[in-house]
């Protein structure tokens, strides 16, 4: 099967849902454009699917595993100096490896608030997918529990009681960045 039949076979599935159908009467595209709106809904809606698959790993178990690195960078130096204790290079390049992983454990642990929970990447991709579409079928996203970006966001989620409205204010930044080029 090719791309091509394979995308139109995901868009058929997904276009014949009533959450494709709610989304549409959010977005209420021109008649002339009802068709490719209807392909882009049904794609954000398999994307956002897709993305509920995805596990990725937190901030927290990065920097356990640089942590255990540097442990052991630590010992092979030590270990090094040992073994070849007439020629340093080999000493000197894990000590340079182990100042990198240092500076990553440092910058992980500026980065990331002390337990803070990742949203999940569905969240993201439904928060995305509907901004990018409202922008694209001439609607202005509107940051507000009310507004056609929230309600959107909720449509493609597959939740309609779940609250994306402090998600919306972290993805309006990037949003405003990726559009206007910031």
């Amino acid at each position: 099967m090719s791309k091509a039949d394979n995308k139109a076979a995901i868009v058929a599935k997904y276009r014949a849902t009533t959450r494709c159908k709610h989304a549409l009467k959010i977005i209420a595209p021109d008649p002339e454009r009802q068709r490719e709106c209807e392909d882009d809904v049904a794609t954000a809606l398999w994307g956002v699917k897709c993305a509920a698959k995805i596990k990725w790993r937190t901030a927290a178990e990065y920097k356990n595993d640089l942590e255990r690195l540097a442990k052991r960078l630590r010992v092979d130096i030590e270990l090094a100096a040992k073994a070849f204790p007439l020629d340093s290079r080999i000493a000197e390049e894990l000590q340079r490896h182990l100042t990198e992983t240092e500076q990553a454990i440092k910058w992980t642990s500026q980065r990331v608030r002390k337990g803070s929970p990742r949203p999940s990447w569905a969240r993201i991709v439904a928060i995305d997918n509907a901004y990018r579409l409202l922008r694209r079928y001439g609607k202005k996203p509107t940051r507000s529990r009310d507004g056609l970006w929230h309600k959107l966001a909720t449509v493609l989620f597959r939740d309609e009681r779940a609250d994306l409205f402090d998600l919306l204010k972290r993805r309006e930044e990037y949003q405003s960045n990726f559009y206007y080029g910031a």
